[in-house]
């Protein structure tokens, strides 16, 4: 039996790498790039006034105070701005280019106007100190800067990013195709009529949002009853059409276990059947042509625990060739919690609002949707430790 680093690991040397295609920056948010982003051109290309005011030489201020300089002409964001005059100023107004010439911006609350000599006429009770309320040619960027580097997931501000270079689309990973089979003659959607002895399954609606938080996508969700020819023929009817087979259910050693006599009847090559872990000891991976297969226990906490440590950094590393295991927090236990050796916990934990410490739900049975309701993630137990006393640094896996 795997540890669950070992499990890891066979899953990303096994992880296909996925092709990658242009898509719209629209369409952008939580794609994986699949590109490095270099500026083209540095923003802002010239220096821009920070407020309105009244674009100057500070050389045209060598005389004592008050300085007087005619008014000649303006600066507006989006127009062609001329240069400045010698020992005059220029009217300037936020966002706008500093005229050639300038080299500071003084704002209007410090000016006043006058007439003289039927001419406009900026005062000014001081001299102002080079590059006063501007932003710098290049401030926030420069040609050639490197902005964003292949792997990099795409968030709001980055997509804002490239927009900011003008760019209209970005070449990015394909995202993976995924089918969720969930296996059981007791299973039954949501709001269906009810029948004696029939469950409702709830699982899929855990793992869903999760392929979904990894940059994946469902193609396909279906209920399969416990009989070999059809779970054979669900999963064959896949192989090809989808990048990964996600299955809940049927993957233990019972008499109406079938999905691994249905793959191996299919001929496909297991690299794995089971993790040292609680919840999800019943784990499978394995590969049918260039499809990968990953076999979730059935237990709602156990689908969701094992997708959350195995499928999404399998989904994650078919988009990017970064290390893609999910990063722990570290955070101290509000209370102490015991452990039976031989196997890794992951035991779901509320953070008290009190003092941020982790408090384990009262419910931690692998079949209970609410006690994982109640979670703010899981926390890690290794499979020899006897446990944590309160106080203890532990890692912690954040539900997003």
């Amino acid at each position: 039996m795997l540890t669950v680093d070992e499990a890891r690991a066979r899953i990303r040397a096994l992880a296909r790498r996925l092709p990658s295609e242009h898509v719209d920056l629209v369409d952008a948010r939580g794609r994986i790039l699949r590109e490095s982003v270099v500026a083209q051109n540095s923003i802002p290309e010239r220096p821009l006034s920070l407020m309105d005011g009244y674009a100057v030489a500070t050389s045209a201020f060598s005389t004592a105070a008050p300085h007087r300089l005619p008014v000649r002409h303006e600066s507006r964001a989006g127009h062609v701005v001329r240069p400045l005059e010698p020992n005059t100023t220029m009217r300037i107004f936020t966002g706008a280019p500093l005229p050639d010439g300038a080299d500071s911006v003084v704002m209007q609350e410090n000016v006043v106007r006058e007439e003289s000599g039927g001419e406009s006429v900026a005062r000014f009770e001081r001299a102002p100190a080079k590059g006063e309320n501007l932003r710098s040619a290049g401030e926030d960027m420069q040609r050639g800067d490197v902005l964003l580097e292949e792997g990099d997931a795409l968030t709001p501000a980055r997509i804002a990013l490239l927009a900011q270079c003008d760019r209209a689309t970005v070449r990015v990973a394909t995202r993976p195709r995924v089918a969720i089979l969930a296996t059981g003659d007791e299973l039954r959607i949501p709001g269906s009529n009810a029948r004696e002895g029939s469950i409702v399954e709830a699982a899929s609606y855990l793992v869903r949002p999760l392929v979904e938080d990894a940059g994946g996508v469902v193609v396909e969700r279906a209920l399969v009853p416990d009989d070999l020819e059809a779970t054979k023929r669900a999963i064959a009817s896949l192989v090809g059409k989808v990048d990964v087979i996600v299955t809940i259910g049927g993957v233990s050693v019972g008499d109406h276990d079938l999905v691994k006599p249905a793959l191996e009847a299919l001929g496909a090559t297991l690299d794995f059947w089971k993790v040292a872990m609680r919840p999800g000891k019943p784990l499978a991976f394995a590969k049918l042509e260039e499809t990968l297969f990953l076999g979730l226990p059935g237990n709602p906490v156990s689908a969701f625990v094992t997708f959350m440590l195995f499928g999404l950094p399998l989904l994650k590393a078919m988009q990017t060739a970064r290390v893609s295991d999910l990063v722990p927090e570290r955070k101290a236990l509000g209370v102490g919690y015991a452990h039976a050796v031989g196997r890794a916990e992951f035991p779901r934990a509320r953070i008290s609002p009190h003092d941020d410490t982790l408090v384990p739900v009262s419910r931690q049975a692998s079949g209970s949707v609410r006690g994982l309701a109640d979670a703010d993630g899981i926390f890690f137990i290794p499979e020899q430790s006897p446990g944590f006393e309160a106080g203890a640094l532990v890692e912690f896996y954040r539900f997003r």
